[in-house]
C-alpha cells in the first residue's frame, strides 16, 4: 500500500540462500525505510494498493554493512513500477471493485473509507485483498467494527457520507449502526466540527429520541426566546430537519432513525454547505427540530429568508426525488484503466504481495513509513488520523469555525449561461438539480466550457494565495469578526481566503482567470465565476479585533476624524482601528474611551485630530469593486491596511513598495489538486522564498476543520 504519507510492504519475498533472517531483515528495513519510493504522475492525496510487483532490477537490493541507501537507479525503477501501476489501476465505481483487480488506486482518504465502510456493511471486506492492510489490527469478525472505522476517522465522515450518499448506499450503511454507535460517532463529529450549540443539546437529549417510525417530521413547539431569531430565520423548521432546504430528499430516508436521520443529514450538509452546518442560527434551529415531538406528517418547509429568497431555494418535494449532489473535483470522462473481468478470488488473495522476486524462500512482514520528502512541516495528527487501526479519540480533534454557503450570482461575465437561462432554476439548488455520473464528476467552469480535472492536478500561477491560510488561522480570520458582521457564517473560511488573495493580487486577465479561483469556489458551494458574498449583510461598525497585535505604546499616535454621524480613528502605522457612529461623548473623549480597548499600557498616546481624507484606505481593483457587495468592499478597505502591514513585516520587505508582496509571496506556480478530504499544492524546490519560509508562511496547514480538508503545501 502506497500513501504520500505512509508506505507499507505487507510481504516481502527475498531469494537469498544462508542469509541470517533476522539480520537480513532488519537491514532490509532500514535500508526501504530510508528509500523515496513516490512514483511519479500520482496525485499526493492518492491511495494507492498493490497486489504484487516483481523485483524491477533483480540483484540490486543488496544490504549489507558498507551500504548506506538504497541504489537510486532500485529506487528509480521501483517509482517507475508504481507509476505504471497507477495508470492501470481499477478505480472505484458506485463503490464497486471488480474483485479480480491487481491494483486499485482510491482518490482520497474519504473514497477509501466510503468503499471499507460499503464492504463492511456487506460483509466482504475480508474477501478483498486490498483491505488486508488496513484491517490487519480489526478483529474479523467484531460486530464495531464499521463504527470504529467511522470514528477512528471522523474528520473525514462528511466526505465519506457524500460519497456513499452518491452511490445510494448512505442509508444501510448508517442504518446499520446501533443506537450507541450513532451516538458516540455523531458526538464525535459534533465536537470535532465545533457544533457546540447542538453538542450540548444532544448530549442532554441523546436518551430519548423518536423512534424510527417517525424519522424526522415533528410538530414545533412553541420556541423558546433564545431559539426565536433563527426559527423566524429559517421558517419553522421544527417540523422538518433543518438541513432539507439544502440537500436532496432523497439523501436522509425516512426509514432511518431520528438519531440516524442526524448523522446522515449534519454530515452530509457539513460537505455539501459546511457554512450553513456551521452558523449558529442552523445549529439552534437543529436543537429545536431535535427537541420537537413526533408527528406523521409535516407542513411545507419555509426557507429561511436570510439566506436567499424562497424561489430560490430547492423544492422540499419528493416526487420525483432529487439526485445526489457530485464532486465537482474529479472528471469521470476519462477512460476508466479498472480490470474488467471479475474472476473469483484465488488463493494468493488472502495476501497481498508487493516486490517479489522470482522463487521466494523467506516471507518477511514490513511496515514501513516513507520520508516525508513531499511535504515541510509533517503534521503528526495527519498521518496518525489516516491510520485506520489508530487508537487516537477523533473527538480530540481540532475545532474550527463556522461559515455560510451563499446563494450563487450570474452577474459575472464567465458565469454558466446555462444556469441563468432558466429563471425558475435556483442557483443555491443548482447541485441538487443536476443529474451526476457520480461524487468524481467534474465541474465545467465559465462561458468557454473549460473542465479543469482537480484530483489529477491543474497548474497555478498563484498558488501562493494558500500560504494566507497561516496569516487566517494567527488571525483566527474570519471567527473574529463574527459578533456584528458575521463574516464567518456569511463568507466562510474559503471565501475569506478568495477575497484576501484578490484583493493582494494586481489585475491581470490571466489572474483572473486562474484554475485556483475555480477551486476555491467549489470548496465554498459556489459556481466557479461567482464572487464570495453576492447576498450579504454587514455591520454599522468596523472594529480591528483586540486580539491582532496592535504594536501601539506610548510613543504611537493615533488619530481621528469625526462627522456629523461617524466616527474613525487609525495609527500613525497605515491602518484603521475603528470606523463607527457617533456616541453622545465629544469625539476626544470618545476616541480614548475606544483607544483603551487596544492599549496594553496604562499611559495613552499621542491623539490628533485630521480631516477624514487622511484616513488610511486600500485601492481595490475596479472590476473587484464594482462586482463585490458594497459592504464587502467597505471591509476589504478597513481590514486589508493591517493585514498589509502584518505582511510586509513578516516578510522583511520595504514598506514603501508594497507591491512587491505579490511577487513574494502570492505568485507561486505549483499544481494544485483537490479531492474531496485534500487540497493539496505541489511545488518546484526551488521556488520556496526564503522571506516566505523564514515567516514560516509556507508551512503546512495540515487537517482544519473549519476549512473541511487536509491542506497541505510539497516541495519536490
Amino acid at each position: 500500500m502506497w500513501s504520500s504519507t505512509k508506505t507499507h510492504i505487507d510481504t516481502l519475498h527475498i531469494h537469498r540462500n544462508g542469509a541470517d533472517r533476522t539480520r537480513l531483515v532488519r537491514a532490509l528495513a532500514r535500508m526501504l525505510g530510508g528509500a523515496d519510493l513516490r512514483p511519479t504522475g500520482v496525485p499526493p492525496s492518492a491511495v494507492l494498493f498493490v497486489r504484487r510487483m516483481a523485483d524491477p532490477l533483480p540483484q540490486r537490493l543488496a544490504p549489507g554493512q558498507a551500504v548506506a541507501r538504497v541504489d537510486p537507479a532500485w529506487e528509480r525503477a521501483v517509482q517507475q513500477a508504481l507509476a505504471d501501476a497507477y495508470r492501470r489501476a481499477a478505480r472505484p465505481r458506485q463503490g464497486h471493485i471488480p474483485a479480480g483487480a491487481d491494483v486499485v488506486c482510491f482518490a482520497d482518504m474519504g473514497e477509501m473509507m466510503a468503499c471499507l465502510a460499503l464492504d463492511m456493511q456487506r460483509g466482504r471486506a475480508w474477501q478483498r485483498w486490498w483491505w488486508r492492510v488496513p484491517l490487519r489490527d480489526f478483529p474479523q469478525h467484531a460486530a464495531d467494527n464499521l463504527a470504529a472505522c467511522l470514528y477512528r476517522n471522523v474528520q473525514f465522515l462528511p466526505a465519506i457520507l457524500q460519497h456513499l450518499t452518491a452511490w445510494g448506499q448512505a442509508g444501510p450503511v448508517v442504518g446499520a449502526l446501533s443506537p450507541e454507535q450513532v451516538r458516540q460517532i455523531l458526538v464525535a463529529l459534533l465536537l470535532t466540527f465545533d457544533l457546540d450549540d447542538f453538542t450540548s443539546t444532544f448530549q442532554t437529549r441523546d436518551h430519548a429520541p423518536p423512534s424510527a417510525d417517525a424519522a424526522y417530521h415533528h410538530e414545533a413547539p412553541e420556541p423558546s426566546p433564545h431559539q426565536a431569531r433563527p426559527l423566524a430565520r429559517y421558517g419553522r423548521l421544527a417540523n422538518q430537519p433543518p438541513w432539507a432546504a439544502w440537500i436532496a430528499p432523497a439523501a436522509v430516508p425516512a426509514t432511518l432513525t431520528k438519531a440516524q436521520s442526524c448523522l446522515l443529514g449534519l454530515g452530509v450538509l457539513l460537505y455539501q454547505q459546511p457554512a450553513v452546518a456551521r452558523s449558529q442560527d442552523f445549529q439552534q434551529a437543529l436543537c429545536a427540530w431535535w427537541a420537537a415531538p413526533p408527528r406523521t406528517a409535516s407542513p411545507e418547509l419555509q426557507p429561511p429568508e436570510h439566506y436567499a429568497p424562497q424561489s430560490d431555494l430547492p423544492s422540499t418535494s419528493t416526487s420525483p426525488p432529487a439526485p445526489p449532489v457530485a464532486d465537482p473535483f474529479v472528471n469521470t470522462n476519462r477512460p476508466d484503466p479498472a480490470v474488467s473481468h471479475t474472476t473469483a478470488p484465488s488463493a494468493d488473495d488472502a495476501r497481498p504481495d508487493v516486490l517479489t522476486p522470482n522463487a521466494a524462500t523467506n516471507d518477511i512482514p514490513l511496515d514501513l513509513t516513507a520520508p516525508q520528502v513531499t511535504s515541510h512541516h509533517a503534521d503528526p495528527a495527519i498521518h496518525e488520523s489516516t491510520d485506520l487501526a489508530g487508537s487516537g479519540s477523533a473527538a480530540a480533534l481540532p475545532p474550527g469555525p463556522d461559515k455560510h454557503i451563499l446563494p450563487l450570482s450570474t452577474r459575472l461575465s464567465n458565469t454558466d449561461p446555462a444556469a441563468s437561462a432558466d429563471p425558475t432554476r435556483s442557483p443555491l439548488a443548482d447541485p441538487v438539480d443536476q443529474q451526476p455520473a457520480s461524487i468524481r464528476e467534474a465541474w465545467t467552469v465559465d462561458s468557454s466550457r473549460v473542465t479543469f480535472d482537480f484530483a489529477d492536478g491543474v497548474e497555478t500561477q498563484v498558488g501562493g494565495v494558500l500560504f494566507l491560510i497561516n496569516l487566517m488561522r494567527h488571525l483566527n480570520l474570519p471567527d473574529c469578526f463574527a459578533p456584528e458582521w458575521h463574516l464567518a457564517s456569511q463568507i466562510g473560511p474559503w471565501g475569506t481566503l478568495e477575497l484576501l488573495g484578490r484583493a493582494l493580487l494586481p489585475h491581470d486577465p490571466a489572474l483572473v482567470s486562474d484554475p485556483l479561483w475555480a477551486a476555491l469556489a467549489m470548496l465554498d458551494g459556489r459556481t466557479p465565476g461567482t464572487l464570495p458574498g453576492i447576498v450579504f449583510r454587514g455591520g454599522d461598525s468596523l472594529r480591528l479585533p483586540q486580539s491582532w497585535p496592535m504594536q501601539l505604546d506610548k510613543e504611537s499616535t493615533c488619530f481621528w476624524a469625526t462627522s456629523s454621524e461617524r466616527f474613525w480613528l487609525w495609527t500613525d502605522a497605515g491602518y484603521s482601528l475603528l470606523d463607527c457612529p457617533r456616541n453622545h461623548q465629544t469625539p476626544e473623549i470618545q476616541a480614548r474611551a475606544e483607544l483603551h480597548a487596544y492599549l496594553a499600557i496604562d499611559e495613552d498616546p499621542l491623539l490628533v485630530q485630521r480631516p477624514v481624507d487622511q484616513m488610511p484606505g486600500y485601492h481595490l481593483d475596479q472590476t473587484l469593486a464594482h462586482d463585490l457587495h458594497p459592504d464587502l468592499v467597505r471591509w476589504l478597505a478597513f481590514v486589508m491596511p493591517y493585514l498589509c502591514f502584518r505582511l510586509v513585516q513578516a516578510l522583511q520587505l520595504d514598506p514603501d513598495h508594497k507591491e512587491s508582496l505579490a511577487q513574494t509571496m502570492l505568485l507561486r506556480r505549483g499544481q494544485l489538486y483537490v479531492t474531496s478530504t485534500h487540497v493539496d499544492l505541489v511545488m518546484r524546490l526551488e521556488d520556496i522564498s526564503l522571506p516566505v519560509r523564514i515567516a514560516g508562511l509556507d508551512a503546512n496547514p495540515g487537517w482544519l476543520a473549519h476549512f473541511g480538508r487536509v491542506i497541505l503545501l510539497h516541495f519536490e
